[in-house]
């Protein structure tokens, strides 16, 4: 949101003018707020509020208790990583009245969430993991029994030369 010439491959988003900049310098702040900062807090208390009600249920068993908790912690902070530095360049931008230089990486930074939302819940899915622990057992099984035959096929003969067994 600079108003100076953009280098070529840069787009028309960061090179507007003194006029422009009047409108979208607030208008960026404006949507940290209102898209970015309103429902973290309030995505923030529910999660807050679901622990703690979770937490104090005698009922139900506590790896239950971790599991969703944990749950919670890294959805909260990959939200966090992913969407916060994007968010807050809107604020440096409205504060330094142009468009900080990091905002691209910060932008495909939000891209990351795309691709690491998933593998959390299903990490976090009990039958996941027991699918996934059958295949790495599966394929540690098929490794060792392929080393092992490779072992004995080429290695066990010098092995017994040399130590006479």
């Amino acid at each position: 949101m600079a108003s100076h010439q953009s280098p070529p491959g840069y787009h028309c988003y960061d090179d507007f003018s003194q006029t422009q900049l009047h409108f979208v310098l607030p208008l960026c702040l404006e949507l940290f707020l209102i898209l970015f900062l309103i429902p973290s807090a309030i995505t923030m208390f529910c999660y807050i509020h679901l622990i703690h009600a979770l937490l104090t249920q005698p009922h139900i068993p506590l790896q239950k208790k971790y599991r969703t908790v944990g749950l919670a912690v890294v959805t909260m902070v990959n939200f966090g990583v992913c969407f916060g530095p994007y968010n807050i360049s809107h604020v440096v931008g409205f504060v330094q009245q142009r468009s900080p230089e990091w905002r691209p990486y910060a932008l495909l930074l939000t891209t990351l969430s795309a691709a690491i939302d998933p593998f959390i819940f299903y990490c976090s899915s009990s039958a996941v993991r027991r699918a996934v622990s059958g295949m790495v057992g599966a394929i540690r099984g098929t490794m060792c029994g392929f080393w092992c035959w490779c072992w004995r096929r080429q290695c066990a003969p010098t092995w017994r030369r040399l130590w006479g067994k």
